[in-house]
């Protein structure tokens, strides 16, 4: 996201070329509004933008989205006093705006390297006392096997790959079914209860699951 259009679409083009599935927001807005109902793996945010101050967006996007999601900022030369400001506020990087295409690439690459080091091997992956193997669909905690539905299997994976963020409830209706549930429909939430108990995410094992109400759901490691 960048509040210049001009940086905005440089930025989605060099980005794209890469490989990564971008998505543009023109102001903090729309952007707000995007999180409701997808998840990134990373936010670009531009210091200059129409409808909010940069500082005020990367202070709402760690105490909204979660921790773990890397936040780089398009910083002109020299602003040496906005940057420590936005680090204080949560920022994991920085690059030059104007955009270099090169460097943001380079940049981007290397916040995700250090960002996402799932442990895992071919198709095991381990977060403290659980092991997934989604080969055989197992799963083991404290180093016994649980008994859940491979649907449960699927979504609590896929929210330990993503612990410690914001995950929208329209996400895992998609992730799950393929499609928006109709609205009112209580499938996802029971579907959500069977995991925290089967899963035993009420922090024994180092992680809770937790509603944010008017968001959606965050797995959270205990501290």
């Amino acid at each position: 996201m960048e509040g210049d259009v001009r940086n905005l679409n440089k930025t989605v083009r060099a980005l794209s070329a890469q490989g990564h599935c971008v998505k543009g927001f023109e102001n903090a807005q729309a952007l707000q509004q995007g999180v409701s109902e997808s998840v990134f793996d990373m936010y670009v945010v531009g210091a200059q933008l129409p409808d909010i101050g940069s500082e005020e967006l990367v202070l709402w996007l760690r105490s909204t989205m979660g921790t773990p999601i890397p936040v780089m900022v398009l910083i002109p030369p020299e602003e040496d006093a906005l940057m420590v400001r936005l680090l204080s506020a949560g920022a994991d990087g920085f690059a030059a705006s104007p955009v270099r295409t090169r460097e943001l690439g380079a940049r981007v690459e290397a916040l995700l390297r250090r960002t996402y080091r799932w442990k895992q091997q071919g198709h095991r992956a381990v977060y403290g006392a659980y092991e997934f193997d989604k080969a055989n669909c197992r799963a083991i905690c404290a180093g016994v096997e649980l008994d859940v539905l491979p649907r449960e299997l699927d979504l609590a994976h896929y929210l330990f790959e993503r612990a410690g963020w914001l995950v929208p409830k329209p996400v895992l209706e998609e992730r799950i079914w393929g499609r928006r549930l109709e609205t009112g429909s209580r499938v996802l939430d029971n579907m959500i209860s069977r995991v925290r108990i089967n899963f035993g995410l009420d922090g024994k094992h180092g992680y809770r699951l937790v509603n944010v109400y008017g968001h959606g759901i965050k797995l959270v490691p205990n501290p």
